[in-house]
């Protein structure tokens, strides 16, 4: 029988203390106080067992032996997590915050420090791509992907050098996030002097120089409506040609305002250019969440679909249009804005997105009114103004 004293996370890692192994069962929490027990396949000190997740959600889930004696843990466990402690007796449970549906492979092997045995999530798989500004001289551009430490390091693009770049970039598919990414001209099989950057941080989807500074190049359409999702902190361009919206859903109406300066990683937004050209969005730091906005993204990696159970869809902007759809694929791509809408009876199935100018100038000329008050409510500020009730961006909220 196996008795499990401690549990260890490192680096996104799970370990289990265990000693003398036999049957356990990885019990996932189905309900206020429901447990679906999975069994733990062992092969000598090798253990493994496959969990179907079908949601984007936080799952709980703790070990236990056919015995019925269950071990739990203290912290929450993500793909990005940093270090916890884990001891045997903790009465809550584990947490894993799944980031795509489908099913995740628990992998608990020996690992000789203190008795203890390693669990590894392997997440379903996903889609990654980064691209690079060569610098000149530089010859045949290779990227080399990997998450974690040796030992147990995953190398997502082969062994070093990892792959070509095809004109500038990469793009796989893999079950694990990429962590950290290495460029370097690549010649007859090695580097060339120093044609290699630093150790950097792998964010899906953008565009890396040699200092290691990093962007988002979109390319857009003019005219045309596209939803973005950043995964950093990025500036909007200081360029005329682009403005860049939030939305807001009342009812069955999606209003876009203009907003300026930076977006916050994980916000959702909609650009519209008049001029078609590439636009960058370079990485930067302390960027705000913008109120009022009803968009949500998919920064990271693919996203599951199915968010809220059957009474809310996922609704994304319909290509070339200003309307947003019910989403119908089972994922959808990183770095895209969505909404969730919950129908109700008589409700259209499409909503259309009207643009409003930016009320930078009009909340301006409100606030400078002599008819303007000022109150607070929630802890926010507001403005009236002859019966109208306005933020400070401008929307009227009542």
């Amino acid at each position: 029988m196996k008795k499990i004293y401690s549990l260890l996370l490192l680096g996104g890692l799970l370990f289990f203390g265990v000693q003398n192994a036999s049957a356990d069962y990885l019990q996932v929490k189905t309900g206020p106080d429901s447990w679906e027990g999975h069994e733990i396949s062992w092969n000598n000190d090798i253990g493994t067992v496959d969990v179907d997740f079908a949601a984007l959600t936080q799952y709980e889930f703790k070990i236990s032996n056919n015995s019925n004696v269950w071990h739990g843990c203290n912290a929450t466990i993500k793909s990005d997590v940093s270090d916890y402690g884990f001891r045997s007796g903790e009465d809550a449970a584990c947490k894993l915050q799944t980031q795509s549906a489908g099913a995740y492979h628990f992998s608990l092997f020996w690992h000789n420090n203190n008795n203890e045995f390693k669990v590894s999530v392997t997440y379903p798989e996903g889609s990654f791509s980064a691209s690079f500004e060569k610098p000149n001289g530089w010859g045949t551009l290779y990227a080399y992907v990997w998450t974690g430490e040796s030992p147990n390091k995953t190398e997502q693009l082969g062994d070093w050098p990892g792959t070509e770049a095809v004109d500038g970039g990469i793009s796989f598919n893999n079950k694990i996030i990429p962590a950290n990414i290495i460029w370097t001209d690549n010649r007859d099989g090695h580097y060339v002097g120093n044609g290699q950057t630093g150790d950097l941080v792998f964010v899906n989807g953008m565009t890396y120089k040699e200092d290691g500074t990093k962007s988002y190049k979109l390319s857009l359409t003019a005219g045309t409506w596209t939803s973005f999702c950043p995964a950093v902190d990025v500036t909007i361009p200081d360029d005329a040609r682009l403005k860049v919206y939030r939305a807001q859903l009342v009812n069955t109406t999606l209003t876009a305002y203009e907003v300026t300066g930076k977006i916050k990683a994980d916000e959702g937004v909609l650009l519209k250019a008049t001029e078609g050209a590439t636009y960058t969005f370079d990485e930067t730091t302390g960027a705000t969440a913008i109120e009022n906005n009803s968009l949500k993204g998919t920064s990271i990696r693919d996203l599951r679909t199915a968010l809220q159970g059957n009474a809310t869809y996922m609704m994304v902007l319909a290509s070339g249009t200003n309307t947003f759809k019910s989403y119908t694929a089972d994922y959808l791509p990183a770095n895209k804005a969505y909404i969730l809408y919950t129908p109700i009876q008589g409700a259209p199935s499409i909503i259309s997105l009207v643009e409003e100018e930016s009320n930078a100038t009009n909340i301006n000329n409100i606030e400078s009114s002599e008819e303007a008050v000022k109150f607070f409510q929630n802890g926010k500020l507001f403005i009236k103004k002859n019966g109208i009730v306005y933020d400070m961006m401008g929307t009227i909220v009542k």
